[in-house]
């Protein structure tokens, strides 16, 4: 079989198919708003061929570039695969290109304008169009292979967290499940934990959709004895836990001359307390292993109070502490601790806020373009992926336009 790309430059389309049924159903629901427009249901957002192909090549493919002519050489000589009957191979629905050696096939100049579907889609639907990044095109080639459309060659030892078993905190949405989806994509058993069960269930099939493993279990962090019993269920179910990502946080905005104790209260319960039930259950089988990986989720009001979040930045600051002077103790016991510290994040803990006056005065989030879940996932996927004897201790992550 021929295992060659051409070396030209094309770009390719794709859109999710829920995306494109959710939006013809929400939609024809909302008929005054669509009535006498035109949508175009097609990603302005493309990525290049060659991109694609770097891809499959990190999936376990074995690709070549060649120049266009050899390319079509190779496919037209190469053999018909054994298929079912009625089903088209490779080889067939190329011969339109490989006969002709016409690469303009390749090519669409078509242009669509998405000035309509942005407008309505942001007033019903509350997203945008979904970006084609590395993780969504992965998605489609694993998916493809189950369905044995694809044939994807053995790559587990490829993955860089193949076989590790990583504890995720405040999974069910936001920083926690893209954490959640890129070290699934990496080879991880990922363990689900969040207080949301159902929401966390929702997260667990998509990984599994992806070709990942995921299990769900229902915890609340502040619960010593939760947590324990949670950490030893996760333990007998798959395996010694590798890696302990500390997400599950809460932020509010606040005045403290508005004495708003039973906010703070969740604040420090969750924020600081969490950690230190997750330390006491995790921690000591990390340390007779001399091996593990702490991920903290602290923020950059871990390293400078903002106004308006004062008991916030406290428990980040406390988060910062614990793990600064953790580093030190586990240093020479095979573990490492890393600290992430995001700016403001696109996820729900912006609206979470119950005094409407501090978050009004003191809320930046809508000043620019604030990050995207998965832009703190990849970070820590990056973190996780290095060598043993490489310590990240701390990623500072900001919106490009708001730096501290």
């Amino acid at each position: 079989m021929a295992k060659v790309w051409p070396t030209m430059t094309w770009s390719v389309e794709m859109t999710p198919v829920d995306f494109i049924s959710k939006s013809i159903v929400t939609f024809s629901q909302n008929f005054k708003i669509a009535k006498h427009k035109i949508f175009h249901l097609i990603n302005a957002n493309r990525k290049s061929s060659e991109k694609l192909c770097d891809i499959l090549i990190e999936e376990g493919y074995e690709l070549t570039k060649v120049p266009f002519e050899e390319w079509c050489d190779k496919v037209a000589s190469m053999d018909e695969p054994q298929l079912r009957e009625g089903q088209p191979s490779v080889k067939q629905m190329l011969r339109a290109v490989t006969d002709s050696r016409d690469s303009s096939l390749f090519f669409n100049d078509a242009t669509f304008d998405q000035t309509v579907f942005t407008e309505v889609a942001r007033s019903v639907m509350d997203e945008e169009y979904p970006k084609i990044d590395s993780l969504l095109i992965k998605t489609y080639i694993r998916n493809l292979s189950r369905r044995r459309i694809l044939v994807i060659p053995q790559r587990e030892a490829k993955l860089p967290l193949q076989s590790k078993v990583a504890l995720i905190t405040g999974a069910s949405s936001g920083i926690g499940k893209a954490v959640a989806e890129q070290l699934a994509m990496a080879g991880a058993k990922v363990c689900l934990c969040a207080r949301r069960g159902e929401r966390l269930f929702e997260v667990r099939d998509g990984i599994v959709r992806s070709g990942g493993f995921a299990k769900v279990y229902k915890l609340d962090v502040s619960n010593r004895q939760q947590f324990i019993d949670v950490a030893k269920k996760i333990q007998d179910e798959c395996g010694q836990i590798d890696i302990l990502m500390n997400n599950a946080g809460l932020m509010y905005y606040t005045h403290i001359h508005n004495i708003m104790q039973d906010d703070w209260d969740r604040m420090v319960n969750v924020n600081c307390i969490g950690i230190t039930n997750s330390l006491a259950a995790v921690l000591p089988g990390m340390l007779e292993r001399k091996n593990g990986h702490i991920i903290n989720t602290s923020s950059d009001a871990g390293r400078r109070g903002f106004a308006g979040l004062a008991v916030y930045s406290g428990t980040k600051f406390f988060v910062e502490g614990l793990s600064q002077a953790l580093r030190h103790e586990v240093k020479d016991k095979g573990i490492r601790v890393t600290c992430i510290q995001p700016g403001d994040v696109k996820t729900e803990l912006l609206t979470h806020t119950n005094d409407h006056d501090a978050k009004a005065a003191y809320d930046g989030s809508e000043s620019c373009r604030i990050l995207d879940p998965e832009d703190v996932g990849k970070a820590v996927l990056y973190a996780v992926t290095q060598p043993e004897h490489v310590g990240v201790n701390e990623i500072l992550i900001e919106p490009r336009e708001n730096p501290i």
